[in-house]
């Protein structure tokens, strides 16, 4: 060989990529679990029959294994001879160096950094507007009511900035992609739209380390439905055969669990034309009256046609 010391084993440690200034850095996430692989090359190279390494952690702690091998390779059918080594609940970061036959990979560095976390979530509420309700801004919780026909706009801090954010829906299991891996943001807000029907949201996000949260943010929307109108009336001291110049006690209580806007009475005579009569007191978005009109058949009305 023209090399004054040729080498026989060639080593790649993989998930290390070199930095600009070329040092070799790999980030998990504190008590996280790490799979370290080296490849030992077959093209024109020997795998060696072992591959250790050697650590010294920030707090001090060094030592050194032997990685497991993973099969047997064989030359001219597979490109490499893997060796791994499991490093379970990382909590402090530490240098290491691979050593297998008469090659070294040295300096490489693996970094311990905090997940990213969403904090101040809140749910903005623009309610239908028949409701009468202001926009409000709701605390996320587990399970959260809200009215039917609401529209929701998720907003919320994070620890981190984040490259990515990815949002599920019970009733669009496709993960829709919020970040933008160029423009690491520190918040989030997405419109949800309207909110029809009891829905489950699950939210990950990616912070400009490469860690992914731990677990999915869930939030379970539960669809407040705006019932009917409820009426509950009678006749009062008179039977059902009148006069035509009658006048009818109604008594009872009209009820709507989100307030009540208009009453008023359809009726028709005979075979005649439907009639509509308003009661002379209107509710004022109170959600029960129970004060009813005496229907007076010579009152004045309005045809519906």
């Amino acid at each position: 060989s023209p090399e004054l010391w040729p080498r026989r084993v060639h080593l790649e440690v993989v998930g290390f990529p070199p930095h600009e200034s070329g040092r070799r850095t790999h980030k998990i996430a504190r008590d996280d679990t790490f799979e370290f692989t080296v490849h030992a090359s077959t093209h024109d190279f020997i795998a060696p029959r072992q591959v250790e390494f050697r650590f010294l952690s920030v707090d001090g702690g060094r030592g050194r294994d032997t990685l497991t091998r993973v099969g047997e390779a064989v030359p001219g059918r597979d490109d490499f001879q893997e060796f791994r080594y499991e490093f379970n609940d990382v909590t402090a970061s530490m240098t290491l160096d691979v050593i297998g036959g008469d090659d070294r990979v040295v300096d490489l560095h693996l970094e311990i950094v905090d997940r990213p976390e969403l904090v101040g979530m809140e749910v903005e509420c623009v309610y239908p507007e028949y409701l009468g309700r202001e926009p409000r801004r709701l605390p996320v919780t587990g399970g959260m009511r809200i009215p039917e026909g609401t529209k929701l706009t998720l907003r919320a801090a994070s620890t981190k900035p984040l490259t990515d954010i990815r949002v599920q829906t019970a009733s669009d299991p496709q993960f829709r992609l919020l970040g933008n891996a160029d423009e690491p943001v520190k918040s989030v807000r997405w419109d949800y739209g309207t909110l029809q029907a009891d829905d489950l949201l699950t939210i990950q996000v990616t912070d400009v380390d490469g860690v992914t949260c731990r677990e999915p943010y869930r939030i379970s929307l539960a669809v407040i439905p705006d019932e009917l109108p409820q009426v509950s009336v009678r006749l009062a001291g008179i039977g059902t055969a009148i006069t035509p110049d009658a006048i009818v006690p109604l008594v009872g209580k009209v009820s709507d669990d989100y307030g009540l806007d208009r009453i008023w009475c359809d009726y028709r005579v005979n075979d005649g034309q439907v009639r509509t009569r308003p009661f002379v007191q209107q509710p004022a978005g109170q959600q029960e009256q129970t004060a009813l009109d005496a229907f007076d058949t010579r009152g004045p009305d309005v045809p519906t046609g």
